[in-house]
């Protein structure tokens, strides 16, 4: 992950509001979509480290965190969608 900070773009149409948080796989920002006008969380993942895991497990590892949050969501109002 590139360095990012408050204003930047994420796909052609998030723009990061405030960090929210970070941790081991990434960092959570709060988004605004420009065109809709809504806030999202926004997850970007930090480069995995060469020792501990390449970069197509990450990216498995992330994928399985979303479809875990996405199956919790649907089960509970206290989860955020994805």
């Amino acid at each position: 992950m590139k360095d990012v900070d408050v204003g930047a773009v994420i796909a052609g149409k998030y723009v990061l509001v405030r960090l929210l948080g970070r941790g081991a796989m990434g960092q959570v920002w709060l988004g605004r979509h420009e065109v809709l006008h809504q806030d999202f969380a926004l997850k970007l993942l930090v480069p995995p480290r060469k020792a501990l895991e390449d970069e197509k497990t990450a990216h498995r590892r992330f994928e399985n965190e979303a479809q875990i949050a996405a199956a919790l969501s649907r089960r509970s109002r206290h989860v955020v969608a994805v």
